[in-house]
C-alpha cells in the first residue's frame, strides 16, 4: 500500500466518521474509498465493518450526555441488534447483496424523509416498543449484511416511535449500531475476508471522525441538520439503487 492510499484511506474514514455519527451514513464514503482502494466488494465490506467499530466506539463516547438518561430503552433494543447483527454478518458471507441492497435503498429513502417529520423533546416513551424492537431486528440484520443507511433509519425510527429529538436519536443510534457492528465483527474476525493492511488507516479516520460527529449534532441548527440528512439519505438510496 502506498502512502498516498494511506492517507486517501484514512480522509475517506474522517468523512465517513463524521457522517455516521450525524447521519448514520458512514458507508457511502468508506465502502467506495476501498473499493478505489483495489479491494473487492465482499472484502471491502468486511473491512470496512471491522473498521466502523473504531467510529461506532468514539462516538458512543462522545454523545453518552445525550443516551445516558435512556439506558432502559437501550436494554430493551439491545437483544435484537445482537441476534440481527450476528444474523446478518452470516448471510453476508453466504449469499450475495444485491436484492437486499435494493430492498435497502427504498428504506433508506423512507427513512431519510421521515426525518423531517417535527419531533419534540422528551423522554423516551414506552408506546409502540414493540414495533420498534421487531424493527430494531430488521435494521440489525441490514447492518450486519451491509448497513449504509442503517444509521438513518435506526435515528428516524427512535425519533417516530420514541418521541426523542434529532439529539438524542443520533446519540441511541450510536449504541444501536455499535451493537449490531460488533456482532458482525465478531464473525468477519474468523472469515478470512478482512483486508487488515486497509482497515488500519480506515480505522484512524473513523475514530477522528466519530469523536468530531457528535460535537456537531450539539451545535449545529436542528432544522438544518435534519435537511442535511434527508438529502444526503436520499443521494444514499439513489446511489445504492444504481450501483
Amino acid at each position: 500500500m502506498t502512502v498516498q492510499i494511506f492517507i486517501f484511506l484514512i480522509a475517506a474514514g474522517v468523512a465517513a466518521g463524521i457522517s455516521g455519527a450525524v447521519a448514520g451514513l458512514a458507508s457511502i464514503f468508506s465502502f467506495p474509498a476501498l473499493l478505489l482502494a483495489g479491494v473487492s466488494p465482499i472484502s471491502a465490506n468486511v473491512t470496512n465493518s471491522i473498521s466502523l467499530s473504531a467510529m461506532s466506539f468514539s462516538s458512543i463516547h462522545a454523545s453518552y450526555p445525550e443516551w445516558r438518561n435512556h439506558k432502559q430503552i437501550l436494554k430493551i433494543l439491545a437483544p435484537a441488534m445482537l441476534l440481527g447483527g450476528c444474523i446478518g454478518a452470516i448471510l453476508l458471507l453466504a449469499t450475495p447483496g444485491a436484492s437486499f441492497q435494493k430492498i435497502a435503498s427504498g428504506l433508506i429513502a423512507l427513512a431519510s424523509m421521515s426525518i423531517l417529520i417535527p419531533k419534540r423533546s422528551g423522554p423516551a416513551q414506552a408506546k409502540h416498543l414493540w414495533v420498534l424492537v421487531a424493527l430494531m431486528l430488521f435494521v440489525g440484520i441490514y447492518c450486519g449484511y451491509f448497513g449504509a443507511g442503517a444509521g438513518t433509519i435506526t435515528m428516524a425510527a427512535t425519533m417516530l416511535l420514541l418521541g426523542v429529538d434529532l439529539k438524542v436519536g443520533s446519540a441511541l443510534k450510536n449504541v444501536l449500531l455499535f451493537l449490531a457492528n460488533t456482532m458482525g465483527v465478531l464473525i468477519f474476525l474468523f472469515s478470512g475476508q478482512v483486508n487488515w493492511l486497509m482497515a488500519l488507516p480506515l480505522a484512524i479516520g473513523f475514530a477522528i471522525g466519530g469523536r468530531i460527529g457528535p460535537k456537531i449534532v450539539r451545535a449545529a441548527n436542528p432544522v438544518a441538520l435534519r435537511w442535511f440528512i434527508s438529502i444526503f439519505g436520499l443521494v444514499v438510496a439513489c446511489w445504492m439503487l444504481l450501483k
